[in-house]
């Protein structure tokens, strides 16, 4: 709770604050409601208490809303991060058979970041071997929780930018 207040001083906001979180996956099998509720309550009052952010809004992401806006809201973990990295071979491959059936233009097979493509974090995540012979690819952590958090973001700037 100290360290988010410590980040939280450090802003200086002069307008309304927004703040995204990813919600819970009622099909991720998991006991982490209770957490993230606990999580979610903890960082509101961490805001709250710090006088900082009179005006702010908390957003929670289904993981679904975060997998549609990356492109294919049935994407599992490995697909988001293959979207992150811009490549589309596996996800291609793998939903052959509904990009071919969609008429809603619901695969969004383009979605590119050009900041990213030099940053640090690219490249680390370039060196990963996925072993994708397996039933549930894993991603290993903080991977996969700083990909959710890359999209949140994007998906917030785009929910929120101010267009001029």
């Amino acid at each position: 709770m100290s360290l988010i207040k410590e980040e939280l001083t450090k802003a200086d906001y002069k307008k309304v604050a927004h703040f995204g979180l990813e919600g819970f996956s009622f099909g991720s099998h998991s006991n982490n409601l209770i957490d993230q509720v606990a999580a979610n309550t903890s960082f509101k009052l961490a805001i709250i208490q710090s006088n900082l952010f009179p005006d702010f809004t908390l957003d929670v992401f289904s993981p679904k809303s975060i997998k549609k806006f990356a492109g294919y809201g049935s994407y599992d973990k490995e697909d988001l991060m293959d979207v992150f990295m811009g490549t589309y071979e596996y996800i291609i491959n793998k939903y052959t058979v509904q990009i071919a059936k969609d008429k809603k233009g619901n695969f969004k097979l383009d979605y590119f970041d050009g900041k990213l493509v030099n940053s640090p974090f690219n490249s680390y995540v370039r060196g990963l071997t996925l072993n994708r012979n397996v039933k549930k690819v894993k991603i290993p952590k903080p991977i996969d929780d700083l990909i959710d958090a890359y999209f949140i973001a994007n998906l917030m700037v785009d929910r929120f930018e101010v267009k001029a």
